[in-house]
């Protein structure tokens, strides 16, 4: 899936510079995908074919109601519950390493926010 093909779903420009189907693999961090549902301009299956294509510690919240730059708006308190969530997440894979800071923030409760959680990542709910 490439900037081209998203709107196209076939190839039908021979040069793609931005083939992130590929280079999602080349990622080495932990990955937070957040993607609105409604988004009119990349849509919500390219963020799916992403997020199961990434091989390294991931997560995904599927936003719904969301389009493509308003998922801060369309739920804030879900958006900084994700981000925190994920940080502390992060955190919390490798005991091994010293932390440079701690978490003071207690647990997240995300129904709270009429949010099923992260563990759901990027499948539709029933």
């Amino acid at each position: 899936m490439t900037a081209f093909r998203v709107r196209t779903v076939i190839p039908i420009v021979p040069i793609d510079k931005l083939r992130n189907n590929r280079r999602i693999r080349e990622i080495s961090c932990p990955l937070l995908v957040m993607h609105g549902e409604n988004d009119t301009i990349i849509p919500f299956w390219h963020g799916q074919n992403l997020y199961t294509l990434a091989t390294v510690p991931k997560r995904c919240w599927r936003v719904p109601g969301a389009n493509h730059n308003d998922i801060l708006m369309t739920n804030e308190p879900g958006y900084w519950a994700h981000i925190t969530q994920f940080r502390d997440w992060i955190a919390r894979q490798d005991d091994s390493k010293p932390q440079k800071e701690t978490s003071t923030t207690s647990p997240i409760n995300l129904h709270e926010f009429g949010i099923e959680g992260s563990e759901a990542l990027c499948t539709k709910p029933e």
